[in-house]
């Protein structure tokens, strides 16, 4: 297992690398851009390796080290003077929205604690990402990007992703601004967060669960979703678009933990007063009452327990 940190102010520029690998664990650190020195250390057994493995993360974090997660580390980066604007431009005007190039700007970039940030080729993420700890607000993938776990981005600060090829991951929460050139494929939930940013998506897109909630989705090409709910689709005519489970059907494949039940509790303590002609008509509009809560969607695929009562 290996993480990967950086910490950086006015007078400093520096990475810290651990590594662990059974009961070894190898840390990498210097100055950015160099090979930096490596400090090797074993272990008695598991146990002591796993604590004192999280303890050096603790007390890097402690002192403001921030992690990347694997493979972001060789991007271009505007704050470490390895990326030009005279580089980024040309490829950011190739966003397929004009407002685009009018917000990423050298002076925007100058101004932001977060870094800009470019990656020449195939990007490959081992592990989880998400725009607020990674440090950036701006990253563009010449080539394909695959994210072996979770993609969350945020819209404070408001983070763009472009990827100029296609895009896999396993989970994606979305609150900034992501646009795909080619497919985007999701193993498991694609989910929109709040009614800012936007998903836009030129090739085919893919996924097991889709909860746009109130974000935009702009899905230009082929779409298939197992289960897609609270939502109308704004998939433009003449495309195919296969859905399996629609927003009537798929609640009730749906944990009820993921719900906000409040106002169907109150209809049901007075269930047992009704007639069978009133209960099944709020049986019929029982989801009107019985309704997803996005917060709490985010928390299980966050925490990684399943959404759905049978598929998990």
């Amino acid at each position: 297992m290996k993480r990967y940190f950086e910490y950086q102010d006015a007078q400093s520029s520096k990475f810290w690398e651990i590594t662990r690998q059974g009961t070894e664990i190898v840390t990498r650190y210097g100055k950015i851009g160099t090979v930096g020195k490596q400090s090797f250390r074993r272990f008695d057994n598991g146990e002591e390796t796993t604590k004192a493995f999280k303890r050096l993360i603790a007390e890097k974090t402690s002192k403001g080290y921030k992690e990347l997660p694997p493979g972001l580390e060789n991007c271009k980066s505007y704050k470490k003077g390895t990326l030009s604007f005279g580089e980024l431009l040309p490829l950011v005007k190739q966003s397929k929205q004009e407002f685009i190039p009018e917000l990423i700007t050298e002076q925007a970039a100058k101004r932001s604690s977060y870094d800009t940030l470019l990656h020449k080729g195939d990007l490959i993420i081992q592990g989880e990402m998400d725009t607020y700890t990674s440090g950036f607000n701006f990253l563009l993938v010449q080539g394909n990007l695959e994210i072996q776990g979770l993609f969350e981005s945020y819209n404070d600060p408001h983070a763009f992703v472009i990827v100029m090829g296609d895009m896999k991951a396993q989970n994606i929460i979305n609150a900034g601004y992501l646009e795909v050139h080619g497919d985007l494929r999701v193993e498991n939930a694609l989910v929109g967060d709040y009614d800012y940013g936007e998903v836009y998506v030129v090739g085919d897109t893919s996924a097991h669960f889709y909860f746009p909630e109130n974000h935009p989705f702009t899905l230009q090409g082929n779409v298939h979703f197992e289960y897609a709910t609270d939502t109308v689709y704004p998939i433009p005519k003449g495309k195919q678009v296969i859905i399996k489970n629609d927003r009537h059907t798929t609640p009730d494949s749906l944990v009820d933990t993921v719900f906000d039940s409040r106002e169907w509790d109150k209809i049901m303590e007075k269930w047992e007063d009704m007639d069978k002609e009133l209960q099944a008509q709020y049986l019929e509009y029982k989801y009107d009452y019985y309704v997803q809560d996005f917060r709490k969607i985010r928390q299980h695929i966050i925490a990684g327990t399943p959404i759905f009562k049978n598929t998990g």
